[in-house]
Order: C-alpha cells, then structure tokens, then sequence
C-alpha cells in the first residue's frame, strides 16, 4: 500500500492555471462536425425538431404555439406508440446562438406541457455527406 506524504515547502504553484473543462454545447458539436464537410453553413435549410408528450392533447398545444411562431407541424404517434410526437420545421441558417435560444425555448415548452424536446436535424446532400465520419 503506498502513502500519500506531504513534503512541507515543496509545493509549487503552476505558472499557468490549467485550462477550465468546459463541455462543448451539443448543437455546436454538430455545427462543427458539419463544418469539417461541405456543408454549406450560410445558406437557409429545413431544420426539424422533436418533441414527445404524453397526450395528443398536450402535443397538439405545442403544435398550436409554434404554429403561432412560424413554424410548420405534425402530430402523429411516436413510433413507440406510448407517446405523441410533434414535429416542429422552419427553415433557418444553422448557427449556434440561434439553435441554442430554439433549444431553450422548446425545452421550456415541452416542460410546461409535460413533455420532452429531444433534439434536431436536418437534412444534408450527397455532396454535403462527403467527408463525414460514418455518414459519407
């Protein structure tokens, strides 16, 4: 077994303070990914998100909200038949300031609702595909 010993006097402080770890925010993890591709990150895309409820009820609210906010929707069934999914589409330029406030927004929505928001996508080109680990 070995014993942690305190040397008195020997203990330096580094000349510079490490670097603070600080988690990389899932959407610009995808958008950086994405740039390492052709993905073009200027141009308008379609952008779909998910949202899980308990109750058609609760996911036809949503739908009704973001609706309200420019956004197209669906409600059908989730493929696990337990829950309604409500699709949410709008096209918009994929930068992370503005996926982030979409993130929060929708978190807070399917939250008061008693539900889940669960992430996007959108759709990429064979030519965008190229170069993506796994994809291309």
């Amino acid at each position: 077994m070995t014993k942690h010993r305190e040397s008195k006097g020997t203990h330096k402080l580094p000349d510079k303070p490490r670097e603070e770890f600080r988690p990389v925010d899932p959407n610009q993890a995808v958008l950086n990914l994405l740039s390492r591709s052709s993905t073009d990150l200027t141009r308008a895309r379609p952008v779909t998100f998910y949202l899980y409820f308990d109750s058609r009820s609760a996911a036809m609210i949503a739908a009704d909200r973001l609706t309200a906010l420019g956004f197209s929707t669906e409600c059908t069934k989730s493929a696990k038949q337990k829950e309604w999914l409500c699709l949410a589409s709008k096209e918009i330029v994929l930068k992370v300031g503005l996926l982030i406030s979409i993130h929060r927004a929708l978190d807070c929505l399917a939250n008061e609702l008693g539900g889940d928001y669960d992430g996007w996508e959108t759709e990429l080109s064979v030519e965008e595909r190229k170069g993506l680990p796994g994809i291309g």
